[in-house]
């Protein structure tokens, strides 16, 4: 139970300074919902298309953050940031609550504690704010576009922009796949897109492959880019987008 005075609650966390936080390993999940996946969209009668954070998940997770302070919600959300820069430079693993403490300037894991029972759910919530704002990023750049390939199109470009202006968020969701490996996380993603991929077969503009074996491509090309990025600062995201743009093209459309 929360107490109502959110600064004497979390002074007490730090008195007690633990680190609860990495107990629990990466298979021990809530069941908190899939939440928005970079791919998931409104339903506009055509089925999902890539983009939008929309949906049950997103719902639940208002529902929730409605039930906070904004005090908490501030809190939360520099526990968050912190957390995404630790990754980003460091790597899921060695993320642990004393790292992403000092990141975030605060002076006890017990103020991470309080917010996150364990590392796994601050992981979760990390991986959680990254496809809410990869969602939208993407959701601005194809929204009210209804032809698959340029839906397709759209999703590719949104991707290669997202890398320019959110790399530590990229290399965060990428860090977090690789090593801790979410099958939720994968699976939605892959589902997003291959619903767009299959209704391009459909309407008759791309021609007959696996779409799911399609989709999984794609995005390991994706998120390929985020990595080579992390060994090549200076890639030239332009080339990158145009290449990136033109293998999917080739791979899925019609001869």
């Amino acid at each position: 139970m929360r107490a109502k005075d959110e600064g004497r609650t979390e002074g007490r966390a730090e008195g007690e300074g633990r680190d609860r936080g990495e107990a629990q390993g990466p298979g021990e999940r809530r069941d908190r919902g899939k939440g928005p996946s970079p791919g998931e969209r409104r339903d506009r009668g055509k089925g999902q298309s890539p983009g939008e954070g929309q949906g049950r998940g997103e719902s639940e997770a208002q529902g929730r953050t409605q039930g906070r302070s904004l005090t908490e919600q501030a809190r939360r959300a520099q526990i968050v940031a912190a957390a995404i820069e630790v990754i980003a430079r460091d790597g899921a693993s060695h993320a642990s609550f004393k790292v992403i403490a000092q990141e975030a300037g605060l002076s006890s894991t017990g103020l991470i504690s309080y917010h996150f029972a364990s590392k796994q759910e601050l992981v979760e919530e990390v991986g959680q704010e990254i496809l809410t704002v990869f969602g939208e990023f993407v959701l601005a750049r194809t929204e009210g576009i209804e032809e698959p390939a340029a839906v397709l199109r759209g999703f590719v470009e949104a991707n290669v922009e997202f890398l320019r202006t959110h790399r530590r968020h990229a290399s965060t969701l990428v860090r977090i796949k690789q090593e801790l490996a979410p099958a939720a996380l994968a699976r939605s993603d892959q589902a997003q897109l291959a619903e767009v991929l299959r209704q391009g077969q459909q309407s008759g503009v791309m021609r007959d492959f696996d779409p799911h074996l399609v989709a999984v491509y794609v995005l390991s090309i994706r998120d390929g880019l985020i990595r080579q990025l992390d060994l090549e600062p200076d890639l030239d995201l332009t080339a990158a987008a145009e290449e990136f743009r033109t293998l999917v093209d080739l791979a899925t459309r019609k001869a």
